[in-house]
């Protein structure tokens, strides 16, 4: 009787194991954990160390974009159409202009007359007087602008009308000596001068030379 009972409880066991299997068997497996995905970063970007146990992380830094760029310098550019001088160019230019006369065997008359401008610029004079039988005087007008390669280019123009010579032009009459007007485009080596004409009057002994010389002031 005692060995029946155990066979009896052996064989309920059996049953309900088989019985609770296909039911576990059935039931959904719980998902896989999520893994955490790395931030990303942009090339050439260096990702932050792992923090150390009990340190805080610090957040990530974002990307700030480049400053603008700085405005073109003042004075690099001037005026639409103008080009900008060099600085070796920015300086003041003295023009020296020197008529010598001779008439006959009297002694050489020397005139000058000079003037101060700036590299580029125009500079002119005007000296007139009203005589007995017309009027005498001396204009200039002078462009100097220095090179780069140190000489000075010269645009020159001027007019010189003289006074009467003593006992006239010739035995025969009194009229006035011609005037000289004279226009040119000349380089010249800074401060030497350089004999730029050499004339006489159409009837007479009357000689004219010409010398100009331009000097940079510094």
């Amino acid at each position: 009787m005692h060995r029946l009972s155990v066979i009896l409880v052996v064989t309920a066991t059996i049953l309900t194991v088989a019985a609770v299997a296909p039911a576990a068997a059935r039931q959904t497996p719980p998902p896989p954990p999520a893994v955490a995905v790395p931030p990303s970063f942009d090339q050439g970007q260096t990702p932050p160390a792992p923090p150390t146990m009990g340190q805080t992380p610090k957040p990530l830094a974002t990307p700030t974009q480049a400053p603008p760029a700085p405005p073109a310098a003042q004075g690099q550019q001037g005026q639409q159409g103008q080009r900008p001088l060099d600085p070796a160019q920015m300086v003041n230019i003295r023009v020296e202009l020197a008529i010598t006369e001779t008439i006959g065997s009297n002694p050489p008359v020397r005139k000058t007359v000079f003037l101060i401008t700036q590299s580029g610029s125009r500079g002119s004079v005007r000296s007139t007087m009203s005589r007995p039988g017309g009027s005498i005087g001396l204009n200039v007008d002078a462009r100097p602008s220095v090179q780069k390669d140190g000489r000075v280019s010269l645009g020159l123009t001027f007019q010189y009308s003289p006074e009467l010579a003593p006992g006239g032009a010739s035995a025969d009459d009194n009229l006035r000596p011609p005037d000289l007007n004279e226009s040119m485009e000349i380089f010249l080596v800074d401060g030497k001068p350089l004999l730029i004409s050499q004339s006489a009057d159409p009837k007479g002994d009357r000689k004219v030379t010409v010398e100009v010389t331009a000097t940079v002031v510094k």
